[in-house]
């Protein structure tokens, strides 16, 4: 994982943010949230999108 001064003066996203601050401020871990959120991604089904002409 890259350390804050490799990230240089890249924006934030004031969303992510957000929830970073709230998930220390529940006493969660950089490690529990990774876990959180790769079990979010993992539990995800694909979704099957057909696009037609009509559908425009």
């Amino acid at each position: 994982m890259r350390g804050i001064r490799e990230l240089g003066n890249r924006e934030l996203d004031e969303e992510w943010v957000y929830l970073i601050l709230q998930a220390r401020k529940i006493g969660l871990k950089p490690d529990e949230v990774r876990e959180i959120l790769n079990n979010a991604i993992k539990s995800q089904k694909p979704i099957d999108i057909h696009l037609r002409k009509a559908d425009f």
